[in-house]
């Protein structure tokens, strides 16, 4: 079924440009746009005279809507489209869809009252049991009609709605009513349930049979939760197109915050701007024709010593391309400037408390007035951030009307990408660090006799053999050595253990000199507040000015460095230099390199959580900082969470794989057959509780973690009104609740799920036998929207308890972690997959999320959504057969038979869903089945992967 638009312009495409012009409008933008422009000057150069005519063709095959797929046809002819599986399929729902329908409709002189679509929704209940009475009528009363069979239709599966049908009829039905009754019991449990009242009819006479079926719902919740929680406008998505860029000469520059111009600068940091033909190809429409052009010369097939420069140049430009767009979306309009007495003028960004964006002082943020006739802007520059608002100082000549309305750009923060560039620039190809071979370690054997000798500031890592054998290697590892990893699982001692290495090395070695970073300050701060047993002559935190002083914590204020305006600054660099250790961020170590403090200088260059940074951003210090002699010790799991990356196609192209990834992916890194030459494992948790810790422990650590935690912390919950089976401190609560999105924000919430938060944290809290305080609880969520609701819905008796996302959370732990996994609608999950959000299809992030308990771990889900993930399938097999299952009744599927696999589970649920529901799935089996290209996961639909995809922390 397809249609031609009604409309008399004819849909047209630019052949330059392979970009479809719908409508004149767009045909007279992509015209004028600069992607159009560009390609075209291009031509003309190589002496191609083309002229806009030329480029243009009718598309007379293409301008067809199909009715099935509801969507626009472009790239296939009609013939074509028809043939695809997607249309096959939607097509063969249509004809079930038609007969629910007839089924629905009263019919033959039989009429359901209450009559009405939504006659049989029972709406929000706190009550755990409803009754609700209806009836059927003839309009004759000679009838014929016998009611053969009434059932709910779930009572033929393994699904329990909750609801229960009690009708008696005659044999023959006359025009007196047949009373009804529809009863609802929850047994204490929350969220959405559904079923469907199926009535069989005969007719004697015709002795034709026929069906009537009548929906039904209820909600099983809070009243004051959901009145609370209620979306605060419909969800209409924000329109995003790509504006033309901001001329520079249009702009009239700002203030910059004086504190970063205070740094006197020895190396310069270049530009590293992206090529015109570089950014010709990124702005291609078709993603496959990108990877191939990029592939055939600008990013190489292989990574070598020769070319490793050459790709991570590439990536991180694929990586700016896509931030850039990103950065676009949280563009505003219509919004007024508040200003102060200091000349700041304050901007409201929402989101900026959850770093949606990240914003920084000395960040750069356009204005313009509202619907200005003129091109003109005004660059703001951020010289304070707040919770939820910056201050921008502007030109002294911007002097706004009080109440002027403005429209807002966002730019990219380019730094910590020029940055990178220049740690791969500088310096030598280093192969032992980045290519390290079996000759790069002859003879560097662990000695029982060095591990014996070594006498630990820490007295337990004396009883921890693996972390013995890790610090006494680091200390003794010959200068010029490849880089050692220190593999931490979860609650092993990690960072520990490299502090403990580190005050090995300076107590050995009078000369040493050791630079620790980490991909974030958090990360930063732990080890410098670990090392604070060093005077502050020896121990130095590097702190970037754009920094706030109020996220320091305060035992480090005494080894940092503030001006007079309470703003970090850098000491000169023969003062830096009389350190013996310098803490900073990975970002922040290329300061040390930029004002001069000389190759080489570092004896150690310690890199903690180097799981979390990609490449580039861990060779900042290394390339920067390290000589022929300099030992890099890496340490981190590449089983938990990897670097921010913002591009699809950067993480494709191996953005996304860190140095220890790709290290420890390598022979030379095998634990097994090389452990204390280059790599120890670490294998004693001391954080949780044996049943938290065995599921990650077997799918991620091949069973090799031992629980030595302390008894009495892991112990803590077992007497936890809230455990299905005694001993086994892990619950899955099972609900059915529904995915929502408010105004323009494309972030998902689930009222269901965050109500049952607040009634698991209220529980816990009033059992003065656990004796729980808020510092002692954490609720994890892949989707911001979902820890804004949670946080609002327990303010009011909960402030202190941390709600965040699993990034958030990393190399964290709570003696109770909650985790509400949101998803409890199909038509999403297979966008979960394609963009690896949220919990679906993300190990590393089902990992962290899973680990952080120390002693409770309550998990709060749609067991039919997660079930499509076979790591989440394991894991609720786990939990049921263990006895913690909580709420609704398991799915369909067998716990017990591990090698069901995703496609015989959607053919099983599909006897208990909805037809609604059976053609989203239908498209998740086409996700699923890899129909769903990962060529084309660069999606700009409603902003959803932009807005939930982390940005990456800048100093």
């Amino acid at each position: 079924m397809l249609r031609a638009r009604n409309s008399s312009f004819v849909p047209k495409k630019c052949t330059l440009c392979d970009a479809v012009l719908p409508n004149e409008n767009a045909m007279t933008a992509h015209l004028r746009g600069q992607r159009h422009l560009v390609r075209l000057l291009a031509l003309r150069a190589q002496g191609n005279a083309a002229l806009d005519e030329r480029t243009i063709f009718v598309d007379d095959d293409n301008s067809f809507e199909c009715l099935i797929c509801e969507k626009q046809i472009w790239n296939q002819t009609k013939a074509g489209h028809e043939a695809t599986l997607q249309h096959k399929r939607k097509e063969g729902f249509i004809p079930i869809q038609a007969a629910l329908e007839e089924a629905g409709r009263d019919k033959y002189g039989v009429t359901v009252i209450p009559a009405g679509k939504e006659a049989f929704n029972l709406g929000l209940n706190e009550a755990g049991r409803v009754s609700f009475e209806f009836s059927l009528k003839v309009d004759h009363t000679e009838s014929s009609l016998i009611l053969r069979s009434a059932n709910l239709s779930t009572t033929t599966t393994r699904s329990r709605s909750g609801f229960t049908l009690d009708i008696s009829a005659p044999s023959t039905l006359s025009v007196n009513p047949v009373k009804g009754k529809l009863i609802f019991g929850s047994q204490g449990n929350r969220g959405r349930f559904q079923d469907r009242i199926e009535l069989i009819f005969y007719d004697t006479v015709s002795r034709r049979q026929f069906a009537i079926v009548k929906s039904t719902s209820i909600i099983i919740g809070n009243k004051g939760d959901y009145e609370a929680l209620k979306p605060i406008a419909p969800y209409v998505p924000k329109t995003f197109s790509r504006k033309d860029p901001v001329k520079e000469e249009d702009i009239t520059d700002g203030e910059r915050p004086a504190p970063i111009a205070t740094i006197k600068w020895v190396k310069k940091l270049l530009s590293y701007d992206i090529s015109e033909a570089f950014s010709w190809i990124l702005n291609m429409p078709s993603m496959p024709d990108k990877l191939r052009l990029l592939k055939s010369g600008f990013v190489p097939r292989e990574l070598s010593p020769q070319t490793h420069a050459k790709v991570f140049h590439a990536l991180l430009h694929i990586e700016e391309y896509q931030s850039k767009i990103d950065i676009e979306r949280y563009a505003q309009e219509d919004v007024t400037l508040e200003a102060d007495r200091r000349g700041l003028y304050y901007l409201i960004v929402p989101g900026l408390a959850e770093k949606r964006p990240s914003l920084i002082v000395g960040d750069q943020i356009l204005v313009q007035h509202h619907r200005s006739a003129r091109s003109n802007w005004w660059r703001g520059y951020v010289h304070e951030v707040q919770l939820d608002r910056v201050g921008l100082r502007f030109h002294v000549n911007f002097k706004p009307l009080k109440g002027q309305k403005f429209d807002v750009r966002f730019e990219l923060n380019r730094l910590t990408l020029r940055r990178m560039h220049q740690g791969l620039d500088v310096g030598g190809q280093s192969p032992r660090i980045l290519f390290p071979q079996d000759a790069h370690v002859q003879n560097h054997k662990p000695l029982d006799s060095t591990i014996r000798s070594l006498n630990p500031f820490n007295r337990y890592i004396g009883q921890n053999d693996p972390q013995m054998i890790a610090v006494a290697a680091i200390r003794d590892l010959p200068p010029g050595s490849p880089p050692f990893v220190v593999f931490g699982p979860p609650g092993t001692g990690k960072t520990v253990t490299i502090i403990e290495a580190m005050r090995q090395i300076l107590q050995a070695n009078p000369k040493a000199r050791i630079l620790a970073c980490a991909p974030s300050n958090a990360a930063a701060d732990i080890i410098a507040e670990r090392l604070l047993v060093l005077t502050k002559s020896q121990l130095f935190r590097l702190n970037a000015p754009s920094r706030s002083a109020s996220h320091l914590p305060t035992a480090l204020q005494e080894v940092s460095r503030k001006n007079s305006q309470g703003t970090f600054e850098v000491p000169p660099v023969t003062e830096l230099a009389k350190f013996r250790v310098v803490v900073s961020t990975c970002l922040s170590s290329s300061v040390l390199y930029g004002i001069g403090l000389p190759t080489g200088h570092f004896s150690h260059i310690f890199i903690d959580e180097a799981g979390q940074a990609c490449e580039p951003e861990a060779l900042i210090a290394i390339r920067t900082m390290a000589n022929s002699h300099t030992n890099l010790i890496l340490s981190g799991d590449p089983k938990q969470l990897g670097p921010v990356i913002r591009s699809s196609m950067a993480l494709k192209l191996g953005l996304g794989n860190s140095l220890l990834d790709r290290l420890t992916a390598t022979d030379l890194y095998d634990d097994r057959e090389n452990r204390g030459v280059t790599i120890v494992k670490l294998i004693q948790n001391f954080r949780s509780h044996p049943a938290i810790l065995r599921f990650p422990n077997e799918t991620f650590y091949r069973g090799e973690l031992e629980t030595k935690a302390d008894p009495v912390t892991i112990s803590s919950m077992l007497r936890a009104s809230c455990l299905k089976r005694p001993g086994f401190p892990v619950v899955f609560h099972a609900i059915a609740g529904k995915d929502t999105r408010e105004a323009s924000s494309p972030s998902f919430f689930n009222v269901d799920e965050a109500s049952l938060v607040k009634k698991y944290i209220q529980d816990l809290k009033a059992d003065q036998r656990l004796r729980l305080t808020n510092e002692q609880i954490g609720v994890i969520s892949p989707y911001h929207a979902q820890c804004g609701k949670i946080r609002k819905i327990i303010s009011p008796f909960a402030k202190g308890v941390k709600v965040g996302s699993v990034e958030e959370f990393q190399g964290q732990e709570r003696r109770v972690i909650i985790v509400s996994t949101v998803r409890s609608n199909l038509e999403w999950v297979d966008s979960d997959i394609k963009h690896s959000l949220g919990f679906v299809a993300t190990p590393r992030r089902f990992n962290v999320a899973m680990t952080r308990a120390q002693a409770l771990l309550i998990v709060i889900g749609d067991p039919n959504v997660l079930s499509l993930d076979p790591l989440w399938r394991s894991f609720l097999n786990y939990i049921y057969n263990s006895g913690g299952w909580t709420g609704r009744p398991l799915p369909c599927w067998d716990t017990t038979d591990p090698s069901i696999d995703n496609l015989d589970l959607l053919e099983a649920q599909r006897a208990v869903l909805s037809e609604e529901d059976q053609k989203l799935i239908a498209r998740i089996t086409e996700t699923i089945d890899g129909v769903v290209s990962t060529e084309n996961m660069e999606d700009r639909g409603d902003g959803y992967e932009a807005v939930e995809r982390p940005w990456r922390e800048a100093d």
